[in-house]
């Protein structure tokens, strides 16, 4: 299971989707975790499926400044099973059941 976390600082442009397409090809990841997307849930789904996740969901950080200031993203891949267990302004934690059933925790976390 490779898991790719990453700092995108923006993922509304063709320069950025392009940064993450060479990253995903480098790695090969099942699972990717994108902090400040600053899309909104409906705008992040063109690139995750353009990307080839077919599974992806994100949740808004801390909003107060106006705008699409954050939001946490995380994809995954068809041969993984992702549920949540919680998600907040800065965190959110998820049990992932792998290929071959193994079962296993992440957490991620930003701010």
């Amino acid at each position: 299971m490779r898991l790719l976390i990453y700092n995108c600082r923006g993922l509304g442009s063709k320069r950025a989707v392009r940064a993450l397409r060479s990253l995903l090809r480098q790695t090969s990841p099942q699972v990717v975790f994108l902090m400040e997307t600053k899309q909104t849930t409906s705008e992040n789904e063109e690139p995750r499926k353009e990307l080839g996740f077919i599974h992806g969901d994100s949740w808004a950080m801390d909003t107060s400044r106006g705008g699409r200031a954050g939001r946490l993203s995380l994809w995954w891949v068809e041969e993984v099973n992702i549920s949540v267990m919680y998600a907040s302004l800065h965190c959110i934690d998820v049990k992932v059941v792998d290929h071959g059933d193994v079962v296993w925790r992440f957490t991620g976390m930003y701010g």
